[in-house]
């Protein structure tokens, strides 16, 4: 009997199992039946792509946050359209630009055109615009408004030979650049266009831009700016001689740049302030960077209430200026920087500017440059040379701070014999030459002051700790300077 019942209960629980099984069987098919009428959903997930036609359809297709990657190097003649939050990893390839007529002006204003408040990460990849005639900017940014900024990085990735600007940031923009190089753009590097655009760049060589600017065309669309000649001529935008700025910052531009490389740039290393009459100061804050080589200043401002920090650092060898301020705030500092080697002077204040310089090195070189020409006669030019100028009722205060001034005379030799009573070039003893001795009067300072008469506060003012190798030239009816003890002495030309 008991046995019995032991058989029924295992035949009791084989059919419960057998139940349970068919009705998981049911749900299951029922699950898969009913999702078959439902369209396709794009989804979250990494995609390889191996041309432009694969890469748009991706970024279109995904999901937000998808990772697209290149399979290869590929090839485009029109904008690469992003407005959803996606990775682009390079996957260490390039994207060439190429010309065709067929595109519009619009099409190919950008290699890549991020808008609609997207959040951007582009990494690990080269665009190379080729210089391509007529195409744009190998990055545009712009944000759909105020609340919905375009928020895009730049990581371990190369932008070079855009036929205009290498990153164009129109309005409502942000950007982070890490660990990259953008060189050698026809245009500007970097162009903060528009309101509310920030710039975040470290670890990153800004070189050998802004050269050979094609046009007035900063915008977005290849669209031509509506500037008269009156207007362009009041800025320093591209097209001034066709040499453009690495780094322009228009107005309400935020820059902060850290141990970053800018060298050799047609126009200003970073121009703070692009419009004479704008009330929207831009701000650049410069920490540990090296600015040097570049055609003209290396720090350049010229805007209403701009405002320029440089923290560290070293600003050497630019053509002009190492650093120049024109009706820039009062709370500008450069603070521990060397300041070497600049075309005319050091640090350079006009219209009103003021800044406050602490713990620098400042050293000026005025150049005698001596050419040889027949019968041993030389032609001399003189280069003058200020450690501090300080001109138009700016303001500078010194703490802790050494102004050295050098004199170099430069012997230019012929490429070859011109004569027979001509120096030979081969000579490795060339002493001689100096038999030779410049006579004329070359003006190298440490700091020179021309300001306004009816000047009410001094133009310099040095704190202790200051050393000033070299004279001070008053320029001016009278100008005043207050002493370590702060007091005012009259001094007279």
């Amino acid at each position: 009997m008991k046995l019995k019942n032991k058989r029924t209960q295992k035949t009791t629980q084989l059919t419960i199992h057998l139940i349970s099984i068919f009705i998981l069987m049911y749900i299951i098919l029922a699950i898969l039946v009913g999702s078959s009428n439902k369209p396709v959903e794009a989804v979250s997930s990494t995609v390889y792509v191996s041309n432009y036609d694969e890469l748009q359809a991706a970024i279109d297709g995904q999901e937000e946050g998808s990772n697209i990657i290149l399979a290869n190097d590929i090839t485009i003649y029109k904008n690469i359209v992003i407005d959803k939050n996606i990775t682009l990893n390079g996957n260490f390839h390039t994207i060439f630009m190429e010309y065709d007529s067929n595109q519009t002006d619009e099409d190919r204003a950008n290699m890549i055109y991020i808008g609609n408040g997207a959040n951007v990460t582009i990494e690990n990849i080269t665009l190379n615009g080729r210089f391509a005639n007529n195409t744009g900017n190998c990055i545009g940014i712009r944000g759909k408004d105020s609340d919905n900024t375009s928020n895009v990085l730049i990581r371990n990735s190369t932008v070079i030979r855009a036929f205009k600007q290498g990153i164009c940031l129109d309005e409502n923009s942000n950007i982070t650049i890490l660990n990259s190089n953008i060189n050698e753009n026809n245009g500007a590097a970097i162009f903060g266009k528009g309101i509310n655009v920030n710039i975040y760049i470290e670890n990153t060589n800004i070189q050998r831009n802004g050269w050979n600017n094609p046009q007035r065309d900063l915008g977005l669309e290849g669209t031509i700016w509506s500037l008269t000649d009156e207007e362009l001529e009041e800025t320093h935008l591209p097209n001034r001689e066709n040499n453009t700025s690495a780094i322009v910052l228009p107005h309400n531009t935020q820059l902060q740049m850290l141990n970053s490389y800018v060298m050799n740039n047609g126009g200003h290393g970073i121009e703070v302030g692009a419009y004479w009459g704008q009330n929207q100061g831009s701000k650049a804050e410069i920490i540990g960077c090296y600015i040097g080589h570049n055609n003209w200043s290396g720090v350049f401002s010229e805007q209403d209430s701009s405002r320029v920090i440089i923290s560290g650092g070293w600003i050497r060898y630019n053509n002009n200026a190492g650093i120049e301020l024109d009706r820039c705030s009062s709370d500008s500092k450069i603070e521990n920087a060397e300041i070497f080697g600049n075309g005319y002077t050091g640090i350079s204040l006009r219209n009103n500017s003021q800044v406050t310089v602490t713990g620098c090195n400042i050293t000026v070189m005025g150049q005698i440059q001596h050419t040889a020409v027949l019968n041993r006669e030389w032609t001399t030019v003189e280069n003058d040379a200020h450690g501090i100028e300080i001109f138009d009722n700016g303001i500078c205060t010194l703490n802790g701070t050494t102004i050295k001034t050098e004199i170099h005379n430069k012997y230019v030799l012929p490429p070859h014999n011109i004569g027979t009573d001509q120096y030979d070039p081969t000579n490795s003893d060339i002493s001689s030459i100096h038999k030779y001795p410049y006579n004329g009067k070359l003006d190298v300072c440490s700091i020179a002051i021309a300001t306004e008469n009816d000047i009410t506060v001094a133009p310099l003012v040095i704190n202790a700790g200051c050393t000033i190798e070299g004279q001070i030239n008053l320029d001016s009816d009278t100008a005043y300077i207050y002493t370590t003890e702060v007091t005012r002495t009259n001094c007279l030309v």
